[in-house]
């Protein structure tokens, strides 16, 4: 256990952005107080308003003065989720960081699974189970992008983004753009290429098919394309 471990608390930072989530934060952060209450493990969730003009931002902040294992903390514009998960990695004091989306799609057991497995190796990395439930056009986009980054990169796994478990420590020692949506994919692939272990769990994903994706934005589409072409040149 090197300094920087001994400093972080054991236990998991949580991030969860969101952009106009009135209708879908509150059963996503019960989720996380349950699961945490039900493995008898310490927690800190970081909520994020990345700008909405919707009841997010109330709705967070109420939360972050009842809990104390809630902060809370907001942008008077969109920034990005990227940009929000690097935000609270900078904040985190605990020896875990991880993803949670706050447009209620996680399945509680498969996020007990991937904080039950976090001592096995440095990277929980989730693949899931029932694509299927997605819709079409967002399924195949996915897909096509996953196969695109394996070819590339040489790194199989079945899935580049989600709700990943790192080390802390681990995490904040990389240097990773936050690019929208790649910002996951390329940590992972960074870390992975400096021989980080990792393990793959099967995970469930309750896919909230009324909500609606910004993956599909031209800026978001750029940026893909723009992590794509520095994988090409090597500058991933």
């Amino acid at each position: 256990m090197n300094a920087t471990d001994k400093l972080l608390k054991d236990g998991i930072t949580l991030v969860m952005p969101a952009l106009n989530e009135e209708k879908n934060i509150i059963p996503s952060i019960h989720l996380v107080q349950k699961v945490f209450k039900d493995l008898d493990l310490e927690y800190e969730l970081i909520l994020i308003d990345d700008g909405s003009v919707d009841r997010t931002n109330e709705i967070c902040k109420s939360f972050s003065k009842k809990y104390n294992q809630i902060s809370f903390f907001s942008h008077h514009k969109p920034k990005g989720m990227g940009t929000c998960y690097k935000e609270a990695l900078q904040k985190s004091t605990m020896k875990y960081f991880m993803l949670i989306v706050s447009k209620n799609e996680c399945e509680e057991n498969s996020i007990k699974l991937i904080v039950n497995n976090r001592f096995k190796a440095d990277m929980v990395i989730p693949f899931t189970t029932n694509q299927n439930g997605r819709d079409f056009f967002r399924r195949n986009i996915s897909q096509l992008f996953t196969f695109v980054i394996r070819k590339l990169t040489g790194i199989n796994l079945k899935y580049f983004n989600g709700t990943v478990l790192h080390k802390t420590n681990l995490l904040k020692k990389i240097d990773f753009d936050a690019n929208y949506h790649t910002f996951q994919s390329e940590a992972l692939i960074k870390l992975i290429r400096l021989n980080h272990s990792y393990i793959e769990v099967p995970t469930l994903v309750n896919w909230n098919k009324t909500h609606k994706t910004n993956a599909f934005k031209i800026k978001n589409i750029y940026s893909v394309g723009v992590f794509i072409i520095k994988i090409i040149l090597n500058r991933v």
